[in-house]
């Protein structure tokens, strides 16, 4: 069933105060340079392959500020930011592609603290199929197409398409503030977790991207128990640390049933398109969900701990909706595990089954009584209206939902 949950309209002014602090962010990075092709004050304009023959070349002869103007055309190279405060620009119109089939590493790599101001701006990546090594258990790599670690470089209107990895088939991020803005990730896939981006104690701001036809836990034996087709966050940068995805589309538009099946992300085995773990053990984080919509995504079983669109591993208050986000029509469930509505968002699910057994029943409005004007728990159970009050309204959401739940 879907439902609107609405806790105050005064708050959707949150999301546009995000959108002007996020824009004036990317301003930093983006101003200027990013629309005229010239450099900041004090930097210079280096093309590839007028002036450079590869990219590398122009990032290390370049003075910081500098913008590395890339023509359009397709280029089999990949280069690294080096620390430097260095723009790597393509051509407006997506015609510069990076086609990382014949490289043995991430086509792009951020590894040496680039400041904010620093980035990749107009960029197609395709098919970088190995990623750089990133440890974890036995030989991880990451990022098929970018792999930055210990970075702040910005990522601004780039395209990922067909790459892969064992974690972040497109882009892996560890340890990064970030400012991913009007990215599309297409056709990626990763061996394990996170199909398109996969977030390791990072923080920072998703705004405006689209993540589509993604997949995780596709391992060279078939399947894995991979989640975060679209997108996989772990933690972090501090503690406190919040991840905000901003009016992302994640599978299909929402109301778009034409497109679906082919839009959708998918998680091979029991995962999610979105899979948040608040990781308390190392730096507990706090996953934002602004406006957007996470919608026509598959996971490969249908168990409880499964759901083809949102996945919590945390507590009620470290997953946060509002901006009215949208998340309806995934496969086998929208959403497994806790989460709060801050001001409204419209969840496709049996709200008022606070017992989780598939049924409203007197069960439900027992427990919700029982818990009447208690705190509520980490996990926020008996909270049907997931606002953090247990009250009048989660009593209405039961009877309103009394029955069994829709398949």
């Amino acid at each position: 069933m879907t439902t609107t949950l609405n806790v105050t309209g005064a708050k959707h002014f949150a999301r546009l105060a995000v959108g002007l602090v996020v824009a004036a962010l990317s301003g930093t990075a983006l101003s200027g340079a990013a629309l005229s092709g010239t450099a900041p004050a004090g930097g210079s304009v280096l093309n590839v392959p007028a002036e450079y023959a590869t990219i590398q070349l122009a990032i290390n002869a370049a003075p910081a500020g500098s913008v590395v103007l890339v023509a359009a055309g397709t280029y089999s190279q990949g280069f690294s930011l080096i620390g430097k405060n260095v723009i790597v620009r393509g051509a407006i119109n997506g015609g510069t592609i990076l086609d990382g089939a014949k490289l043995l590493s991430s086509i792009a790599e951020f590894k040496g603290n680039e400041p904010a101001t620093a980035g990749i701006e107009h960029l197609v990546f395709r098919n970088g199929l190995s990623g750089c090594l990133i440890g974890g258990v036995g030989l991880l790599y990451g990022g098929g197409s970018v792999c930055g670690v210990n970075s702040s470089a910005h990522i601004s209107n780039c395209r990922f398409e067909n790459c892969r990895s064992d974690v972040g088939g497109g882009v892996y991020l560890g340890n990064c503030n970030i400012n991913i803005d009007s990215c599309k990730f297409t056709s990626n896939s990763a061996g394990i977790d996170g199909g398109g981006l996969f977030l390791e104690h990072c923080s920072g701001t998703v705004l405006g991207c689209t993540f589509s036809s993604n997949a995780c836990g596709i391992s060279s034996a078939g399947t894995s128990n991979g989640s975060g087709s679209a997108i996989r966050i772990i933690g972090a940068k501090t503690v406190g640390g919040i991840v905000t995805l901003n009016n992302c589309t994640v599978g299909c538009i929402a109301g778009n049933t034409v497109d679906c099946p082919a839009a959708g992300n998918t998680a091979a085995a029991s995962g999610s398109a979105i899979d948040f773990s608040e990781n308390p053990k190392f730096n507990r984080g706090i996953l934002k969900i602004i406006g957007g919509s996470i919608t026509g995504n598959h996971s490969g079983a249908a168990v409880l701990t499964g759901a083809g669109g949102l996945r919590v591993n945390g507590q009620m208050t470290s997953c946060v909706l509002s901006g009215g986000a949208n998340i309806c029509n995934n496969f086998a469930k929208n959403v497994s595990g806790p989460y709060r509505v801050l001001d409204s968002a419209t969840v496709c699910e049996c709200h008022g089954d606070v017992t989780n057994d598939g049924v409203v029943n007197a069960a439900d409005l027992s427990l919700v009584l029982a818990r009447w004007g208690t705190a509520v728990n980490a996990f926020g159970e008996a909270d049907a209206t997931h606002d953090g009050v247990i009250n009048a309204a989660d009593v209405s959401m039961v009877l309103a939902m009394w029955g069994t739940c829709p398949g």
